[in-house]
């Protein structure tokens, strides 16, 4: 299950970082993202930095005052299994340098487990290891580089809302619509995406499950994939990697204008030629899209259109 952290560096200013507008632009941003859970001892830890009495602008206090309360139904336990004291690499930039002191058990959680940390990277010298048990890094510090909110942040929570979405005792393809900008926060639908998903082969249910978990590689890699590589059979073995099969329109297909114009699609204003394609099925089922910077357009879900 996909879990969501906020480093305690974001919450609770060192003595410079109270004065630091750097800081609290920081705070603001990653408080505006209600996913991201915070342990029992940063929140304990921000209490007491309240209590302190901080000298802050007024209209900061009041809203700080606020966001606490807001903060305090996103306090989530931590798996008591976890080990301690064993992190390293990590040092407080803006934040209090006692905020240190919690990191590791919350880093075990990150490092085991599908989750990612609202984090600043210049915090972190290294993000290796000392205890065995932590085994390899398996989240994602979800900052860019000013530490504020960025791709990976989105990604989080759009694999938290699958994870939701997927819980459920039934699902539809109305009800995937519905749900898709929340689930894919990096895919732009087409005004046509939905309109042949009634051609699809196969059992709904199934059908969506797959839908979810395809678009989901490309909401969450495609961008990355893209943009470090241009070679179009890596691309498609970057892809294959993730666990999904896709290619772009062969030669033939290509030659023929007419064939082409079958892969353009209206994206509000402008018009967008989504000519890879995921194979949901070997022979059968086809998700068209064309990744551009962050963006992921999706022209259309259908069976197969004519090559």
């Amino acid at each position: 299950m996909t879990k969501l952290w906020i480093d305690p560096e974001i919450v609770v200013p060192s003595e410079s970082g109270v004065r630091s507008p750097e800081f609290w632009t920081r705070f603001l941003e990653w408080s505006a993202l209600d996913d991201y859970k915070m342990t029992p001892d940063s929140f304990k830890i921000l209490g007491s930095f309240l209590n302190s009495d901080p000298a802050l602008p007024g209209s900061l206090k009041n809203s700080l005052y606020e966001l606490y309360g807001r903060f305090a139904s996103r306090v989530a336990h931590l798996d008591p299994s976890g080990c301690s004291g064993c992190f390293e690499g990590y040092s407080p930039l803006m934040g209090s340098p006692s905020n240190g002191d919690s990191i590791n058990g919350l880093m075990h959680d990150v490092r085991c487990g599908e989750s990612f940390l609202g984090t600043d990277s210049r915090v972190w010298k290294s993000t290796s290891s000392s205890c065995p048990e932590c085994g390899p890094w398996g989240g994602r510090l979800a900052a860019d580089k000013r530490g504020l909110p960025g791709f990976w942040a989105h990604v989080g929570i759009g694999r938290l809302r699958r994870d939701e979405f997927l819980d459920r005792a039934k699902f539809t393809f109305v009800d995937l619509k519905q749900c898709a900008s929340e689930m894919f926060p990096h895919c732009v639908f087409s005004s046509s995406a939905w309109d042949e998903t009634g051609k699809l082969q196969g059992g709904e249910a199934d059908l969506v499950r797959d839908l979810v978990a395809s678009i989901g590689v490309l909401n969450d890699y495609a961008p990355e994939i893209w943009a470090g590589f241009l070679d179009t059979e890596e691309r498609e073995r970057r892809l294959r990697l993730m666990g999904v099969e896709a290619s772009v329109e062969g030669n033939k297909t290509k030659k023929k204008r007419g064939l082409m114009e079958l892969r353009d699609f209206r994206f509000d204003k402008k018009v967008v030629r989504c000519e890879w394609h995921l194979k949901l099925s070997w022979n059968v089922n086809r998700v068209h899209f064309s990744p551009s910077g962050e963006k992921v357009f999706i022209g259309l879900i259908t069976d197969h259109l004519p090559v």
